[in-house]
């Protein structure tokens, strides 16, 4: 893809359990670091046999107050990750203003759930946020609720926004909990959570990402710190989802990784960063997705999962694996200049992308 229609990540933000910025939550994940404790926020559901149920494993931000649930708790989590953006990257002097066009918001959000659906954060974390750091060229774009397939999938929306002309930058956030008490009752009373009685499940997690996006051709111009670019996001869906009784058939993810790969790459991919998370289903997906894609895929990628360190962490889990990425092409210990990224959710949304590290700058 040219330059003048390639999309470029200029600044990214976060927090998670292992790191107060992206900076350091891309080290934590290199380094092999968790922060998996005890949480009394949930008592799980005890094994059979009569044994007193064991506390909760989970990973949450240490620093944010126990009275904030729900909403009140994605709110926080998502302000924390824009101000670590906006300490690398100032939005209100990073390009020009003369250009008329607004800086799009776009929100990816926890998967909808009987629980999530509760908080009104589809209509209320946008206005929340603009309030916080907005200005007059500021607008809420577009908003996604597929929790970790939407966190990729929004990249793609964001960048066609882009292209179209309609914004000169994008600001891409992911925001997601599962430290809530409701939420884990749910994923628990269906063997989700990993527990005593269910020891293929996930651990609980939490975080929030922002991102700038821009055109690549505009960044160039202005001189801005080039982090990364993009190519064509895939998508699928998967009709067999977890809430089944049977195992993914593989067709929504092969769809989105195919996709994904058609857009450009040259050869197999030999860094591959996914949200396996340690429940079955996902792992059964994969396996099903890389046999279909046996020749795209070749053999000896090597294959990153950030839950291993941060949990189960949902529509934070996109702009993880690109902090992952960016601090790898940095640092020089990417195994290649690009990586394949994948996720996704319950409900049958799949989507991936290629992270392609920028292009050494020219002087002159």
């Amino acid at each position: 893809m040219s330059a003048r229609g390639a999309i470029a990540i200029t600044g990214i933000g976060a927090v998670t359990p292992i790191g107060v910025s992206a900076i350091e939550t891309a080290a934590s994940v290199r380094a092999g670091i968790c922060r998996f404790r005890e949480e009394g926020v949930y008592e799980p559901i005890g094994a059979e046999g009569g044994d007193p149920p064991e506390p909760l494993t989970a990973s949450a931000v240490a620093t944010l107050s126990p009275s904030a649930v729900g909403a009140a708790r994605i709110f926080e989590l998502a302000v924390r990750a824009v101000r670590d953006l906006l300490r690398e990257q100032s939005l209100a002097g990073g390009a020009d203003r003369a250009d008329g066009k607004v800086t799009g918001w776009f929100l990816a959000l926890p998967e909808e759930d009987p629980v999530t659906a509760s908080w009104g954060l589809a209509k209320a974390l946008g206005p929340a946020l603009l309030d916080r750091f907005g200005d007059g060229s500021s607008a809420v774009a577009a908003v996604s609720a597929q929790g970790s397939a939407g966190s990729l999938a929004i990249l793609g929306n964001a960048a066609e926004a882009i292209r179209s002309g309609s914004l000169a930058r994008a600001v891409v956030v992911g925001a997601d909990t599962f430290i809530d008490r409701d939420r884990l009752a749910l994923l628990d009373r269906d063997h989700r959570v990993k527990s005593a009685r269910s020891s293929a499940g996930m651990i609980p997690g939490e975080g929030a990402t922002a991102l700038l996006l821009e055109g690549a051709a505009d960044a160039i111009r202005r001189r801005a710190r080039m982090l990364a670019t993009f190519g064509e996001v895939g998508t699928g869906d998967e009709p067999q989802t977890s809430g089944g009784d049977r195992e993914s058939s593989g067709r929504g993810l092969t769809h989105a990784l195919r996709a994904a790969l058609a857009g450009g790459a040259a050869h197999a991919p030999r860094w591959i960063l996914c949200n396996l998370n340690g429940e079955p289903y996902r792992a059964v997906e994969w396996g099903t997705a890389s046999v279909r894609l046996a020749r795209e895929l070749g053999a000896g990628a090597r294959i990153s999962h950030a839950a291993d360190c941060v949990g189960e962490i949902g529509a934070a889990i996109g702009g993880v694996m690109i902090a992952q990425a960016i601090a790898g092409f940095a640092r020089g210990y990417a195994p290649a200049p690009e990586a394949l990224l994948w996720a996704g959710c319950d409900g049958g949304s799949r989507a991936a992308v290629r992270v392609l590290a920028p292009a050494p700058r020219t002087e002159g």
